[in-house]
């Protein structure tokens, strides 16, 4: 982790003694590096609102541990963007790996994100959404969720944009238990197109493996409820699918196969044309 800070030529910042710090632009950079402790969360970022928008968004990960938990991975809540560009990334923090017989610390969430966009992407090009991994361990950590995401896009773009639930971490093997990690949920997601638009997916986490050799059950698979889509055109109708469940080792049960999916009647796709 990295703290970026500026010296000035200004020596009565510091009662005068030495150069002072200053936050303004003209002077000159240095980095303060620091390590943060094993087993740390990840930072998380909250209620932010971007006038004109950003390429990026990423929260921290959690730091892993050799004899402890590991940390969870930061999450990002009610973040709001008034003029996202035509490509943009947003992701929560993957959670830290545990030590022998620990757990793996849970993937970071992504709740309330609001993105309103008038540009335009080339057909084709992509853009991701995704919530944390969880971290690997003797008891794995859960993939982080995503929920209350809603999208607007003024003009026609031949975007991609794809958001995933976190997977789960995996299943080690210095234990008795050994179990994967379940993947994260999607839910409550909304995309209004005012004219044509690329494609749109929306992608349950992916339950981990058990560890081998250890009696762990597989992570189950992240489901995908409540979903709206309207858009005056797409070049692909959009996709959705609940995420794999892990396979359970020993005497351990299998994950789900699949998170629930339209069939189960836990998504509903409204789409116009």
């Amino acid at each position: 982790m990295r703290l970026l800070c500026l010296v000035t030529d200004d020596r009565r910042a510091l009662a005068g003694v030495g150069p002072g710090i200053s936050y303004d632009a003209g002077g000159a950079a240095f980095v303060l590096a620091f390590s943060p402790e094993p087993g740390a969360a990840g930072g998380s970022i909250s209620k932010v609102t971007l006038a004109g928008g950003t390429a990026k968004i990423q929260a921290g990960d959690g730091v892993s541990s050799v004899t402890g938990s590991g940390g969870k991975g930061g999450s990002l809540s009610s973040i709001t963007l008034l003029a996202a560009p035509a490509i943009f990334e947003i992701g929560a923090g993957s959670g830290g790996a545990g030590g022998v017989g620990k757990k793996g610390g849970a993937g970071g969430s992504i709740t309330g994100l609001t993105p309103t966009s008038s540009a335009s992407a080339t057909n084709g090009t992509t853009s991701d959404i995704r919530a944390g991994q969880g971290g690997n361990g003797d008891i794995a950590g859960a993939g982080g969720a995503a929920t209350g995401l809603n999208f607007h896009f003024t003009a026609a773009t031949g975007l991609y944009l794809n958001v995933f639930g976190g997977a789960g971490g995996v299943g080690l093997n210095g234990g008795k238990i050994g179990s994967g990690g379940a993947g994260g949920s999607l839910s409550k997601f909304t995309l209004k197109a005012e004219s044509t638009f690329g494609f749109a997916g929306l992608y349950g986490g992916a339950g981990h493996d058990a560890g081998a050799s250890t009696n762990g059950k597989g992570g189950a698979g992240g489901n995908v409820t409540s979903a709206s889509y309207q858009a005056v055109g797409s070049t692909y109708a959009p996709d959705f699918e609940g995420g794999a469940g892990g396979k359970g080792q020993g005497k351990g049960a299998g994950g789900n196969s699949r998170g629930r999916s339209q069939q189960a009647g836990r998504v509903d796709w409204i789409v116009t044309s």
